[in-house]
């Protein structure tokens, strides 16, 4: 497990590089296509905390029991 942990810390690094390197223009990404430990993953996932948000409220009212979760998914947070 300290394996995989060293490993997913260095691709996080690498990856904030890029974004460095990109002067940190948030691009976007698919969920199933990105960092799981992507840092600022409601900003790269949903574009806006508003946009998160409003997401946000209509999850709640579709899934009230929060039975729908995933990590960096909507209501994830909480």
């Amino acid at each position: 497990m300290e394996t995989q942990n060293m490993i997913a810390a260095d691709i996080t690094s690498r990856l904030q590089i890029l974004d460095t390197l990109s002067n940190d223009t948030l691009f976007g990404s698919y969920l199933n296509v990105t960092d799981p430990n992507e840092p600022n993953w409601k900003q790269r996932f949903f574009d806006s905390q508003a946009m998160y948000d409003r997401l946000k409220s209509i999850k709640q009212v579709a899934d009230p029991q929060g039975l729908f979760i995933c990590k960096n998914c909507v209501g994830s947070d909480d």
